[in-house]
């Protein structure tokens, strides 16, 4: 049995070596795994203007703040969906779940510009209170791979 699980271990780093966006995605911690699933209008909001989404990620930011201590897990799911308008993993075209690369949609706009800045800012802030719900939790390898 041993040898077994010492063969699917290998079998599935040899996977994931090959796939460095199903790496990622492995490694993920859940809340944030939420930003590859596209229910609830995601798909909708993706396409707003850049200032609408930021202006969007900050409103979603506030109510998973707002819930952070009384409902760690519905500040998680705020966070998620305010991090979903700017970054996610993207399941391609076909929702391929073979290899799903984390898409950071502010890169596509010049570093110039103040609404990147905006958006930059309020992911670090999403991703740092979602990390200290992670450390309250004891999930410190999650709290490692949001940290990064």
């Amino acid at each position: 049995m041993e040898a077994l699980l010492g063969e699917a271990a290998a079998m599935k780093k040899a996977q994931l070596a090959s796939r460095p966006g199903r790496q990622e995605w492995e490694l993920s911690p859940d809340f944030l795994k939420m930003t590859a699933f596209t229910e609830r209008g995601v798909l909708e909001d993706r396409a707003l203007p850049l200032e609408d989404r930021v202006k969007l990620c900050a409103k979603y930011k506030e109510e998973g703040n707002k819930a952070m201590e009384t409902d760690p897990e519905a500040a998680l799911e705020h966070y998620s969906r305010a991090l979903g308008l700017l970054i996610w993993f993207d399941r391609g075209k076909n929702k391929s779940a073979e290899d799903l690369p984390l898409k950071n949609s502010l890169l596509d706009v010049p570093e110039t510009d103040p609404v990147r800045e905006q958006g930059s800012s309020l992911v670090s802030v999403c991703l740092s209170n979602a990390a200290a719900i992670l450390i309250k939790d004891g999930s410190f390898v999650h709290v490692i791979f949001v940290c990064r």
